[in-house]
């Protein structure tokens, strides 16, 4: 590939990567999503600690859990379909060129963008899966919390089971949001089957419609209100 059609690819993972470490950087110094939610689950752990029967909070963690198999199972259906593509790249060729909107390539182009493609779903898979296994983490910590009326627990224990507990969460969601992220970035890389230029526009609103919604949705500002006096 020449050096035209590699600064699509530079601006793509560009975008992705430098999208992840902003919402990182802001999220400390701004009210965002991960940080709200992170209020809410240690909110929701000291509650766990509070009560004996804790069959809810088991129901939480395995809806959480669904969610992620979800994506999951899904990411396998699509890294099969992307390797059928990529082993019969000459009969998805003969399709697409007679398809207006598609601006046809030479073969290794094709072989590229199906292997970025291939990556960007399994990355999204592993980070699911990783996902899924924490919430199973997370599951296990209720069933060992801490007994309401144990004497030989302290205070002081169980303030450190409800962070910790809080944050094997938060890893949970962090990482499913990952990968939630890479089948946002992998359908705007579709789009380079079209054209370049369409390419970088909706990479460019995938990052605008991620920013709002992490940082600016009437989702956050209801989560936000939840916890206000």
């Amino acid at each position: 590939m020449n050096l035209f059609d590699l600064v699509p690819l530079l601006f793509f993972f560009v975008m992705w990567i430098g999208y992840v470490h902003l919402s990182r950087i802001l999220a400390k110094s701004k009210d965002a999503l991960s940080s709200a939610l992170h209020n809410y689950r240690y909110d929701w752990m000291l509650k766990v600690i509070t009560r004996d029967n804790r069959v809810a909070d088991a129901a939480i963690v395995s809806n959480l859990e669904r969610n992620a198999a979800f994506f999951a199972s899904t990411s396998i259906i699509i890294l099969a379909g992307l390797i059928t593509a990529l082993g019969s790249i000459d009969k998805v060729e003969v399709f697409l060129t007679d398809v207006d909107f598609i601006y046809f390539e030479k073969t290794g182009h094709w072989h590229l963008k199906l292997l970025v493609l291939i990556s960007i779903f399994a990355y999204s898979f592993f980070k699911f899966s990783w996902c899924l296994r924490q919430y199973g983490f997370c599951s296990v910590m209720i069933g060992a919390a801490p007994i309401v009326d144990d004497p030989n627990i302290s205070a002081g224990r169980k303030e450190a089971f409800a962070s910790s507990a809080a944050k094997v969460i938060d890893n949970a969601g962090k990482h499913f949001n990952l990968g939630l992220r890479g089948y946002y970035f992998g359908m705007a890389f579709l789009t380079w089957f079209i054209n370049t230029p369409v390419f970088i526009a909706v990479t460019l609103l995938v990052v605008a419609v991620l920013y709002y919604r992490e940082f600016h949705s009437s989702t956050l500002q209801a989560l936000i209100r939840g916890r206000s006096d």
